[in-house]
């Protein structure tokens, strides 16, 4: 019964089977790993890379931050602490590294097996577009330049040909409140990127203020929509689908272009995305005749990085639910 003919301790030890495992080790709160370590450390680089974006945006008009009139209490919000130029160009410079270090460390992690808190990380991301939205736009003059194109486009003129210097010139409010960079340049933006600033100008009247926080507003609603879309294009890859928040929903840098910059980029990637839903689409249709395969094996098959988990999706990884890479966000 106990081996093959030995007996004693010896004989009991050599060949008696481990008691099967009751508790799934996914449970178990995380250990103290590498994949751990490094979540803490991309949790903390993020979280504080987006407060120091936050906190630039809310000292007002400075190196970064473009001169536009204040509003209060209506958006943009922002308060004149009159940064210097020195201080304002290190925080954000320390700004943008320190989010780049943090999502390598995440993506490392996820390599690692490590999975965040979903949950944790859509608040934390909500919170974050929502504040970067009501805060002036930063690190470009870009959104005043479409809030000129936009204006000329209402006022009758072909943003094509005329120029913002030229609307200046003619004493339009806008024109007056526009930046100076770009002045003597026509529009470079499609029909789609015009029309939006013409719905902007349209709502946001002759302080360019409102015109750009309705860009800001579109925007950032764009970034939140492509997230939602990219975590449900990979659901079924827990490692696709951590990897695509880290590079573009928790990404400070990606927060800081689209929404922090007022960049119409946003709304180009949302428009971009559209298309590849489409191509698959078409794509799934045209490979009927061949074996049938889940949807989820669909999508995550157009994942370009590596899977970091077995097709199931169930391995020993450590879940960032219970351990430290909950607070990614």
């Amino acid at each position: 019964m106990y081996g093959s003919g030995r007996g004693g301790v010896a004989g009991l030890t050599g060949t008696v089977p481990r008691a099967p495992r009751l508790v799934s080790p996914e449970w178990l709160p995380a250990a103290k790993s590498r994949s751990g370590i490094l979540g803490w450390v991309a949790a903390t680089d993020i979280a504080i890379s987006l407060l120091l974006m936050i906190f630039v945006c809310v000292a007002g008009p400075s190196l970064v931050v473009p001169v536009i009139p204040r509003t209060w209490p209506i958006p943009p919000l922002w308060l004149p602490l009159h940064l210097s130029q020195a201080t304002s160009v290190s925080l954000i410079y320390f700004a943008i590294v320190l989010g780049g270090v943090g999502v390598a460390c995440g993506l490392v992690a996820v390599r690692r097996g490590a999975r965040p808190n979903l949950r944790l990380l859509a608040a934390g991301v909500i919170v974050a577009i929502i504040v970067l939205a009501l805060l002036p736009p930063g690190g470009s003059t870009d959104s005043l330049s479409y809030a000129a194109y936009g204006r000329i486009a209402l006022i009758g003129h072909n943003p094509y040909v005329m120029t913002p210097a030229q609307l200046r010139a003619i004493g339009d409010p806008i024109g007056l409140q526009t930046t100076r960079n770009w002045q003597t340049d026509p529009s470079l933006y499609g029909p789609v990127a015009i029309a939006v600033d013409w719905v902007a100008a349209k709502v946001g009247g002759i302080t360019i203020s409102y015109t750009v926080e309705w860009l800001k507003l579109l925007f950032a609603l764009a970034f939140g929509v492509i997230a939602l879309v990219l975590d449900r294009l990979f659901r079924c890859d827990p490692a696709a689908r951590a990897r695509a928040h880290l590079l573009w929903t928790v990404n400070p840098l990606m927060l800081w272009a689209v929404v922090g910059g007022d960049h119409i980029d946003g709304l180009g990637a949302g428009l971009g995305i559209l298309g590849l839903l489409v191509a698959r689409t078409a794509s799934a249709g045209r490979s009927t005749s061949r074996p049938t395969q889940p949807r989820c094996s669909i999508t995550a098959s157009a994942a370009t990085m590596p899977r970091a988990t077995p097709p199931g999706g169930h391995s020993s990884a450590t879940s960032w639910g219970t351990g430290p890479l909950s607070s990614l966000s």
